[in-house]
């Protein structure tokens, strides 16, 4: 749990443009942890103008 607040912080202070990037870190990360750090929700949050082209 630990390191899924560190990651998740560390990604939010990075302030990624890129959500394909975002989605890369993500996999990486679950692999690392086991654990999926970004959820729809806060990918929505960060990228709301990707939730829009979806529809």
């Amino acid at each position: 749990m630990v390191r899924k607040e560190l990651l998740k912080t560390a990604l939010v202070s990075l302030r990624m443009s890129d959500r394909q990037l975002l989605e890369e870190v993500n996999i990486l990360a679950m692999a690392i942890t086991g654990v999926s750090i970004i959820d729809s929700e806060m990918m929505n949050k960060y990228y709301p103008e990707d939730e829009k082209q979806h529809d």
